[in-house]
């Protein structure tokens, strides 16, 4: 089964295993979703806002497409991470895409410091992916 990773806090899950966001339009002859702050996305990721509820699809086909919100009936084609509840891009999972992560270190004063290696220069360079500087 093939793995993915989650872009926002990189989570690795099986592919399989994508949940949904529903997308807040009401179904036909039933209430709609409220909008709430969603407590595990916030201790994740720190996102505080109102949003959405996130389920599990009820179906476990490979990888469904679409699935239909448990609350409020509405079918739903946003794919969000298990882990995070975090909303993942349109194309995610469609294609192999190789995920490159930066981060940052902070010092004593608390100020985050950005730094990239050589070899990820390199590979990012040799692959033409940016043009390095010849100054």
């Amino acid at each position: 089964m093939a793995r993915v990773a989650c872009p926002y806090r990189y989570h690795r899950f099986p592919v399989d295993n994508l949940w949904f966001q529903c997308t807040g339009r009401t179904a036909p002859g039933r209430e709609g979703c409220c909008g709430a702050v969603d407590p595990l996305r916030q201790r994740s990721i720190g996102f505080g806002a109102a949003a959405w509820p996130v389920f599990a699809p009820r179906s476990r086909s490979r990888t469904p497409r679409r699935a239909e919100c448990p609350d409020c009936g509405t079918t739903t084609g946003i794919r969000a991470c298990p882990v995070c509840h975090t909303p993942l891009p349109a194309s995610f999972a469609d294609a192999d895409s190789p995920l490159i992560a930066l981060g940052t270190q902070v010092d004593r004063a608390g100020v985050g410091q950005f730094r990239v290696d050589e070899p990820l220069l390199w590979l990012l360079s040799h692959f033409k992916i940016i043009e390095r500087s010849r100054a």
